[in-house]
């Protein structure tokens, strides 16, 4: 991946816009700045609930929330992508 923004942020800001349809809460700029986690963690609600899977997911990652792409490794933030990614998948295992 060549960079957080470009792989992720973007990437999440146009799976929001999917969904909302018009509104954008977590643009680039707001998942780059502290709002990684809880984009992930709105994306998995508003397309699954709250299922085991997303509250695994969800305490998996909650000393993340509020940290800025600056503050997260880009390994870490990728592998945590790949995880999020493969929720989607749903073939990810979060416990």
């Amino acid at each position: 991946m060549s960079s957080f923004r470009g792989g992720i942020a973007v990437p999440l800001e146009t799976e929001t816009k999917t969904i909302l349809r018009k509104e954008v809460l977590f643009s680039a700029d707001v998942v780059e700045l502290g709002g990684f986690i809880s984009t992930l963690n709105f994306i998995l609600i508003a397309k699954f609930g709250m299922t085991d899977e997303v509250k695994n997911f969800q305490k998996k990652y909650k000393d993340y929330i509020g940290l800025t792409y600056n503050e997260i490794s880009l390994t870490d933030a990728e592998r945590i992508y790949r995880e999020y990614e493969g929720i989607l998948k749903g073939n990810v295992e979060t416990k």
